[in-house]
């Protein structure tokens, strides 16, 4: 709900069928339904097409997630998932296109998958960042999890899995978490190396905002559904990157109001969940400096000390990067003073 606006009905749903989608959105408009939020879960399939993917969006579906979880159909088809790799990017395109934000999520390690799979998932977001650069749409990519009411945990040998953390006798144990070993496939330490390269060439993609990691908008699906209602038809202002590319676009930077700030002597330690700080008292003023709002080149100019070069810019915004992703700064657009059209507000 947001305050002081009417409430609005905003379930979820662990698996939605274009179909089903496409009769639910008919009744809604049958019943001139107008303030509704809706978000759930979905497989990829073909039949999100274009015009159901604007009637969805009309009746007020606002986010989807998908679980794509490999980009290599081999290891789909292991997993029994019933979606093909070719229908993916058509399903995301349809969803962008609309409206509707979604979030994809992946997994690296699943039994007998080899690096030669991991790394189609992760070409995967590389090759369509463009589509990922936006603030509404979120993916992640994560070792797999197991729980424990599946055949992955009941028949662990005969997926080639050994259970490391024995649940005989605990209570309310819904999974194992990363508590296994693949016997076919990846090692763990193969697994973390992976994962550790997706972070290293996947993060310098989006020029805008970091899909993963880290998100702007909040992971938790019922504030996503707040975020996705709330900016729909207007751009988010909080960026986790500081533009690149020349725009006349105010912006202002300013210390994350949730950081810690403790002074000693000269002085100033800032800490957040993410990091921590020191720098010394002029320093820590420059970068706070939030009085005015004004395009990202003079922020930088700023904060490099005018007539600076280009690598010393480049260094200048690299650092700066660098605290925006540990929440220590906050890197904001200067809020619209009249909504823009849902085209402009994802573009």
């Amino acid at each position: 709900m947001h305050a002081g606006q009417r409430s609005r009905l905003t379930p979820s749903n662990e698996a939605l069928p274009p179909r089903l989608l496409e009769k639910v959105a008919d009744a809604l408009v049958q019943r001139k339904h107008r303030e509704l939020a809706l978000s759930g879960y979905a497989r990829l399939e073909p039949g999100f097409t274009p015009p159901l993917c604007e009637k969805l969006a009309a009746a007020g579906l606002r986010r989807i997630y998908f679980g794509l979880e490999s980009a290599d159909q081999a290891t789909l088809d292991r997993m029994q998932k019933g979606i093909r790799i070719e229908n993916t990017v058509k399903v995301l395109r349809n969803c962008h296109a609309a409206g509707i934000g979604f979030h994809v999520f992946s997994m690296i390690g699943f039994p007998g998958e080899d690096a030669n799979s991991a790394e189609r998932t992760i070409e995967f977001f590389e090759d369509n960042a463009d589509l990922f650069d936006s603030p509404a749409n979120t993916f992640d990519i994560h070792e797999l999890e197991i729980l424990t009411d599946t055949a992955h945990f009941s028949q662990a040998e005969k997926f080639g899995i050994r259970i490391l953390a024995p649940v005989a006798g605990k209570d309310f144990v819904f999974g194992i978490g990363t508590d296994w070993e693949n016997t076919i496939g990846l090692s763990r330490a193969q697994i973390a190396l992976l994962l550790q390269e997706a972070v290293q060439r996947i993060t310098p993609r989006f020029s805008r905002y970091h899909a993963w990691p880290p998100i702007a908008w909040p992971a938790q699906e019922e504030w996503a559904l707040i975020y996705a209602d709330r900016y729909c038809n207007q751009p988010v202002p909080h960026l986790t990157f500081i533009p690149q590319e020349p725009s006349a676009l105010p912006y202002r930077i300013a210390w994350n109001p949730a950081a810690h700030v403790e002074q000693k002597q000269d002085k100033v330690v800032v800490t957040s969940r993410r990091g921590s700080l020191e720098l010394d008292l002029g320093s820590f003023r420059l970068l706070g400096e939030n009085s005015s709002y004004r395009p990202a080149s003079e922020i930088v100019g700023r904060l490099a000390g005018g007539e600076a070069s280009d690598d010393h810019r480049a260094e200048v915004t690299k650092f700066v990067n660098q605290l925006i992703r540990q929440r220590l700064l906050e890197f904001a657009r200067e809020p619209p003073t009249t909504n823009v059209d849902q085209h402009e507000a994802v573009s």
